[in-house]
């Protein structure tokens, strides 16, 4: 029996253009965003780590105003060290803005409610201490909406 290749052929039938657009992944824009998030554990330099990923629904306020608006679907994420201080204190922000919205206080259990979830963040820009060309998304604060 041969095998229905007919959602292949139809997609090898479209053009480029008829093609998704890879999503961007950067730092987006300073500002107040809308975004969807993702939890993903890493290691980093051989710490552990969590990471957020986020995914813009929505630019609802640009800082700079001139800079051309960053794409929906444009991907950027945050890396909180789960062996620094501050990386830590960071982190228990985020966590505490989602344990109120779920009501859970475990952290995995926290991350596993949240993985989708669509938030409000406000984001500003910051310069690798060591190469100030690298810039890096800094989450200053997140609301549930």
């Amino acid at each position: 029996m041969a095998e229905d290749t007919s959602a292949i052929d139809s997609i090898l039938d479209a053009t480029l253009d008829d093609l998704a657009d890879l999503p961007a992944f950067k730092s987006f824009n300073a500002g107040t965003h809308l975004v969807t998030i993702k939890w993903a554990k890493k290691t980093v330099n051989e710490k552990p780590c969590l990471e957020l990923g986020l995914t813009l629904v929505e630019t609802v306020e640009q800082a700079d105003t001139t800079a051309p608006p960053d794409a929906v679907g444009t991907q950027s994420s945050t890396l909180y060290m789960l062996t620094n201080e501050v990386s830590q204190g960071k982190l228990k922000q985020v966590m505490a803005v989602l344990a109120a919205s779920t009501g859970l206080s475990k952290m995995s259990e926290i991350i596993g409610a949240s993985d989708g979830l669509t938030v409000k963040v406000v984001t500003s820009l910051r310069a690798d201490k060591t190469d100030p060309t690298r810039v890096y998304l800094d989450l200053k604060s997140m609301e549930v909406v």
